[in-house]
C-alpha cells in the first residue's frame, strides 16, 4: 500500500448522518467563500471530531502506514468498517513486497509472512503524454506537497484558452464518483454545444475567470 486516506463512515460517532455533519449547505457556502487552505482545515478538524477511529502507528505497525498529518496528502475515503476490520486483524497493511512463492511473500525490509489474498492499494500516477505537448505546459503541474504530476484545470475540467478540450473524472472526491462525472459530463456538453451556438443549459466563462481559477488552483 502507498498511502493511508483517513476514513469516514455513513454515521459520526455522535450518531449524525455524515451528509448533515459534512455536507451542509452552510459547509458548501463556506467552501465558496472561504480560502482553500481554510476549508482544508475545517474539513480535518471536522474528520478528526467526528471520526476518532482512524489508522494509528499500532495498528500497522509502521509509522509510514498512517495518514499525513494533513488530509489533502493523505486523501479522505469511505468505508462502514475497514479500520475496525483492521484493528481486529482480520487483514494487515504492508508496503514493499519484493517476491513471492504461492502463500509466502518476502518483503524488500527481509521479512516474510503468508498471505490468502494479496489487495495492491497502489493508487495512480497521472500521465499526461497522450497529451499535444502545448496542452501540456499549460495544465501540467508538480503538486509541492505530493511531488506527482496534476493538471491544473477550471473546476477540474476546462482548459485555458482552448474551448474545444474538457477533462470529466480527475476530481478528488469522498464517496461515489459515478454521479460527479456524470454531472460533470453533463455540465461538458452543455458548454460545448453553447460554443456551437447551440440551445444549452451553460456557458463557457471568460478566459479571465478560468486563468484566475486555474492560477488559484495551483496557489493553493
Amino acid at each position: 500500500m502507498r498511502h493511508v486516506p483517513y476514513i469516514l463512515n455513513n454515521f459520526t460517532d455522535k450518531g449524525m448522518l455524515l451528509e448533515e455533519k459534512l455536507f451542509s449547505r452552510l459547509i458548501i457556502w463556506l467552501n465558496l467563500h472561504l480560502p482553500e487552505s481554510m476549508n482544508n482545515n475545517g474539513l480535518q478538524a471536522e474528520v478528526m471530531e467526528s471520526f476518532p477511529l482512524q489508522v494509528t502507528k499500532d495498528i500497522p505497525k509502521d509509522e509510514n502506514l498512517v495518514p499525513h498529518s494533513k488530509n489533502a496528502m493523505a486523501g479522505i475515503s469511505y468505508s462502514y468498517n475497514w479500520v475496525k476490520t483492521l484493528k481486529e486483524g482480520k487483514f494487515t497493511l504492508r508496503r514493499g513486497i519484493g517476491s513471492s512463492e504461492g502463500k509466502t511473500v518476502m518483503f524488500t525490509d527481509g521479512t516474510t509472512s503468508e498471505y490468502d489474498l494479496i489487495i495492491c492499494g497502489t493508487g495512480y500516477s497521472m500521465d499526461l503524454s497522450i497529451l499535444p505537448q502545448e496542452v501540456s505546459d499549460i495544465i501540467e503541474f508538480t503538486n509541492p506537497w505530493s511531488k506527482e504530476k496534476e493538471v491544473a484545470l477550471y473546476k477540474w475540467t476546462l482548459v485555458p484558452d482552448m474551448p474545444t478540450i474538457a477533462f470529466c473524472g480527475v476530481q478528488n472526491l469522498v464517496g461515489s464518483p459515478l454521479p460527479c462525472f456524470e454531472m460533470n459530463a453533463c455540465w461538458i456538453a452543455n458548454v460545448f454545444a453553447d460554443g456551437a451556438g447551440k440551445n444549452s443549459l451553460a456557458t463557457r466563462p471568460s478566459e479571465a475567470v478560468i486563468f484566475k481559477g486555474v492560477a488559484n488552483f495551483k496557489a493553493f
